[in-house]
């Protein structure tokens, strides 16, 4: 029984090793013999002799060829440092300026602002700081400025232009009272029916006829128009002149002059005019008759006008020639 028990013991291991892999009833395939190992390749070392130029022909498999070998480089001189690239420009930093504080609004354009928002008495605030001869225009000129904004002067709405065109004289008032008065036009014509319509001579360079009658038209602009009331108790307004005259001969030396009615009145002219009237007067005429002299020659008239309140004066020279 011993005996047996071992000969199972040794036979079973035996058994197994003839049984088939996986439980497969198949033969056992064979194994894969291990491949012989490839040769080492042939090495060669840069000091080897170069090959011509079929040297790829008569290459062995694995033989190995220098790229560069040291014994074909051959330099023509020493080899300089590349140059250094250039350096990059610097780089600028925008610098911040400081915010800077709103420009004030100008004291003019707040008069406007004002008489836009209809409040003139903050308007008359803000022009303080002006001549008070400059706050007066500015006064009278803001109010028609705002006033012609507002107006629709592209309909036929008489009362309204009207009213812009008031307080454009109003403003334009206030500054001729400022400007003084001066002589717009003089000449020397044959008859004056009023301002502005006279009868001038045929030809200003004309000689005139010796010892005839001549009329000298002169128109005055801004002139001293003031407030007044006459003795009746009528309130108006009263133009106050004063106008010289004289006649010279080429020479400077005066001569008589001969008025209207053929009286001799010296070597000067002299008259006053005083004109009362309901409304304020901007444009006067002045009219001067005088006989011209009976020697041919170049003569010169001249006239001057005074203010004798303020003794203001302006003249003007007319020159003509008697044949």
């Amino acid at each position: 029984m011993a005996v047996r028990r071992w000969f199972a013991v040794l036979f079973c291991p035996l058994a197994l090793l003839a049984l088939p892999a996986c439980g497969g009833t198949g033969p056992l395939l064979p194994l894969r013999p291990k491949p012989a190992p490839f040769p080492p390749p042939t090495q060669t070392t840069t000091s080897a002799r170069v090959r011509p130029a079929d040297q790829f022909a008569s290459m062995t498999p694995g033989e190995r060829i220098p790229l560069n070998p040291t014994a074909q480089v051959r330099h023509a001189g020493p080899i300089d440092d590349p140059p250094p690239l250039p350096e990059p420009p610097p780089v600028r930093v925008a610098e911040k300026t400081p915010p800077t504080d709103p420009e004030p609004v100008p004291p003019l354009a707040l008069a406007f602002r004002a008489f836009q928002e209809n409040k003139p008495e903050q308007a008359i605030e803000h022009l303080k700081g002006f001549d008070p001869p400059n706050q007066e225009v500015l006064l009278q000129l803001i109010p028609a400025v705002v006033q012609a904004s507002r107006a629709n002067l592209s309909r036929p709405d008489a009362e309204e232009a009207a009213a812009v065109a008031r307080q454009f004289e109003a403003a334009a008032g206030a500054v001729l009272r400022r400007s003084g008065f001066g002589i717009r036009k003089a000449i020397v014509c044959m008859k004056v029916d009023g301002y502005g319509v006279y009868t001038p001579t045929r030809d200003p360079t004309e000689p005139l006829l010796p010892g005839k009658l001549y009329s000298v038209y002169i128109e005055l602009e801004n002139v001293p128009c003031l407030p007044d009331i006459r003795k009746d108790g009528l309130a108006g307004y009263l133009t106050r002149l004063e106008v010289e005259m004289q006649v010279a001969d080429e020479a400077g030396r005066a001569v008589e002059i001969v008025d209207v009615k053929g009286k001799t009145l010296g070597p000067k002219s002299v008259s006053s005019k005083n004109h009362f009237t309901r409304s304020p007067l901007r444009d006067y005429h002045l009219e001067a008759r005088f006989e011209t002299p009976t020697r041919p020659g170049a003569y010169t008239v001249t006239f001057e006008v005074r203010d004798p309140r303020t003794g203001r004066s302006v003249s003007k020279p007319i020159p003509f020639r008697v044949q």
